[in-house]
């Protein structure tokens, strides 16, 4: 059923999606459009409801292509794409291994600048912070003790062209 919380274009599935695209079109500068359909037809062989999508997942990589922190990430001397990470959380009662993956990270004159893509929400930066807060403060402590230096961290709502 074509309901807000199963569409095609929402939940863990379509956030795979743009995610794998926001990588592959970052990693690769010189990626087209036509490439990246491609890329998406093989993300969702396993996810047939998915390809009624591809043309809004596009978009959406378009979109988010087109901000000022995705030039500056490109132009930067270091930047990493869906970077996996590790570390030992000590204290409590137990030691903890906090792990994750920091869906972009880039250096700057200023320090690393952190970015974490969400695509299940369209809402206000405030909403955002309140919702992602823990994640998103986990990943700047850890990337900040992992490189040394100060970690700028943003939230970074996906806009879907179609008004959804």
């Amino acid at each position: 059923t074509d309901t807000p919380g199963r569409r095609a274009d929402a939940g863990m599935l379509w956030g795979t999606l743009v995610h794998g695209l926001l990588e592959h079109a970052m990693r690769h500068k010189t990626a087209t459009r036509d490439d990246l359909r491609r890329l998406a037809m093989w993300l969702t062989i396993e996810q047939p409801e998915l390809r009624t999508v591809i043309d809004l997942a596009l978009d959406t990589v378009e979109a988010v292509s087109g901000a000022a922190f995705w030039k500056e990430a490109r132009a930067s001397v270091e930047c990493h794409e869906e970077t996996p990470f590790g570390m030992r959380v000590e204290g409590g009662a137990a030691t903890k291994l906090l792990t994750g993956a920091i869906d972009l990270v880039y250096r700057t004159d200023d320090g690393w600048h952190l970015l974490d893509y969400k695509t299940d929400t369209h809402g206000l930066d405030a909403d955002l912070r309140t919702k992602y807060g823990p994640q998103i403060d986990a990943y700047e402590k850890a990337w900040s003790r992992i490189a040394e230096a100060k970690v700028m961290t943003t939230l970074v709502p996906t806009k879907k062209t179609d008004g959804a």
